[in-house]
């Protein structure tokens, strides 16, 4: 998370590394905290058929949040959408991993689903459903839907969805204005802006202490009296993809590395709160024992389970894939005081150090990381020879 601190650094203290948080547009989504004078007017972008009205606050000198609601003339509806039996492959540890549902097959399922449907009375649509045009993704079409109905509320399309379910058929209903390829009709917009040579408090990336520990941004911003916050990174949802609210991609904090970058990636350097840039990094951290050096390769989450890629030797790819889970055999995680909940157990290996990095105990994987200490865990599956 990041946050914007009215205090000013402490005097004299220089941190020796700078701060890491994953690229963001600062303000997007930003919860404001702290209210002043508004002044709302509307304006008009005809160029994309939207109009949007903007308010303008100023909660600390320095710093200026435009709060905007942006409007289209779309309008969107509940459906009825027929699934399809899907495994995850890619977002699951389990190769075996049970069946879960999807809205989206081959154009062949959708057009025989809609005839189907036809033949019982319903007058069905099938989609094309496009990729997002992100970096990490595919393009092109992701494969057809088949939606029935238009809703104006959920209730309303129970008693169709309820009778295509005795069809033999799944269904879930769906909200159309979550549909990417469609514009929403309304958006909330918050950017802000910080003028530098005004504001004399600090601009801070935070996990408030905890790496494990899902806590949404508004009660870390009310617990530090920020007044401005907003999300730094992406993390971690479900237990699947590891443990949850730990970083997925690069992390440093007060001088500490929490969480190992996802291939070469783009991400905002916050240096002694003042000073900012955005250039690619990647890390690479190595353990010592008795002359011999071994790679880590994760920091702070699951062994073998490595949300988002980017790291050698991960499979499906050892390139950067966002959202998408992949794993590793072989791997070596080191675990730092910051994680704060039961340590992944499992097969393996597990060394404790102390705060001056002497090993105090291996053995099985689990329990927690001890105050002031590290924990390295490792699993294999390379035989011992001799």
């Amino acid at each position: 998370m990041l946050h914007i601190v009215n205090r000013a650094p402490a005097s004299g203290v220089r941190r020796a590394r700078p701060h890491l948080a994953a690229a963001v547009v600062l303000a997007v989504g930003a919860p404001v905290l702290l209210t002043g004078a508004a002044q709302a007017h509307p304006v008009h972008t005809h160029a994309s058929k939207a109009s949007a009205e903007w308010s303008t606050r100023t909660p600390a000198p320095g710093v200026t949040v435009r709060s905007g609601v942006i409007r289209t003339a779309a309008t969107h509806s509940w459906a009825v959408t027929i699934q399809v039996p899907s495994v995850l492959r890619l977002t699951t540890n389990d190769p075996d991993a049970p069946s879960v549902w999807s809205d989206v097959s081959n154009r062949a399922w959708a057009e025989a689903t809609a005839e189907t449907l036809r033949k019982e009375g319903h007058q069905p649509r099938v989609e094309e459903v496009k990729w997002p045009r992100y970096t990490d993704t595919p393009g092109g079409t992701m494969g057809y839907r088949v939606r029935v109905g238009s809703f104006t509320t959920q209730d309303a399309a129970k008693s169709t969805r309820s009778a295509i379910n005795e069809l033999g058929l799944h269904t879930t209903l769906s909200w159309t204005g979550y549909d990417s390829q469609t514009p929403a009709d309304r958006q909330n917009v918050n950017v802000t802006m910080v003028d530098p040579k005004q504001f004399t408090g600090t601009v801070e990336a935070t996990h408030n202490g905890n790496v494990a520990d899902r806590e949404t941004t508004s009660s870390v911003s009310r617990a530090l009296g920020s007044l401005v916050g907003v999300n730094g990174g992406f993390f971690v949802m479900t237990s699947q993809d590891g443990v949850v609210g730990t970083m997925a991609g690069i992390g440093a904090y007060n001088g500490e590395l929490e969480s190992m970058a996802a291939g070469a990636r783009t991400a905002l350097i916050i240096d002694d709160g003042r000073r900012f840039r955005t250039t690619d990094l990647t890390s690479t951290v190595t353990a010592k024992a008795d002359g011999a050096t071994f790679r880590v390769e994760g920091i702070n989450r699951v062994p073998g389970v490595v949300r988002n890629c980017g790291r050698p030797g991960s499979k499906p790819s050892p390139r950067p894939w966002q959202d998408v889970t992949c794993t590793q055999a072989d791997d070596l995680v080191y675990f730092t005081p910051s994680f704060k909940t039961e340590l992944p157990t499992g097969p393996g290996t597990q060394v404790v150090l102390d705060a001056s990095g002497r090993v105090v105990s291996t053995g099985t994987r689990g329990g927690t990381v001890p105050a002031g200490g590290r924990v390295l865990q490792g699993i294999t599956t390379t035989p011992r020879t001799g």
